[in-house]
């Protein structure tokens, strides 16, 4: 009987400085990335607690109610602008929301990009209408509606 021998030759390979590169840029995303889901996870509860007492209103009885004379299509569309870039369902939002109050960022939990979008949204607003941003001061929900709505009418 002939025994056979295996041979095993394991090759060690070094990694290549940009390889390192590369994982440590990985890692870090995926980390940033597992610690904005667990800050947004613990700060979305924490800022519609402020809204606990407050009724639902359908956004077409919200637009009746406080804003009758202006046009549906474009209330509905700065609405739901502002309810995204606040991360508030918009039956909870009234026109007397400020800004830097109930729709503000949850203290502790500020996430740098929270108002961006609604940032970037009066910019682009401003600069259609010929307005100098700097120079608008909005602070309520209502505010907004009012400075970017067409009306409807007389």
């Amino acid at each position: 009987m002939v025994r056979q021998s295996h041979v095993h030759v394991f090759a060690q390979v070094t990694p290549t400085p940009t390889s390192l590169a590369f994982y440590a840029l990985l890692g870090l995303f995926i980390a940033g990335a597992v610690a904005v889901y667990f800050v947004s996870r613990q700060r979305l509860p924490l800022k519609l607690q402020r809204f606990k007492a407050r009724e639902r209103l359908p956004v077409q009885k919200l637009h009746d109610d406080f804003y009758p004379g202006l046009e549906m299509r474009k209330f509905l569309e700065l609405w739901m602008e502002i309810a995204s870039a606040v991360d508030v369902p918009p039956e909870l939002i009234r026109p007397t929301d400020r800004f830097d109050g109930e729709l503000g960022p949850v203290k502790g939990f500020e996430v740098a990009s929270e108002m961006d979008d609604l940032e970037e949204s009066l910019m682009r607003r401003c600069e259609q209408q010929g307005l100098d941003f700097r120079q608008v001061k909005i602070e309520t929900v209502d505010d907004y509606i009012k400075m970017f709505v067409e009306r409807v009418g007389p």
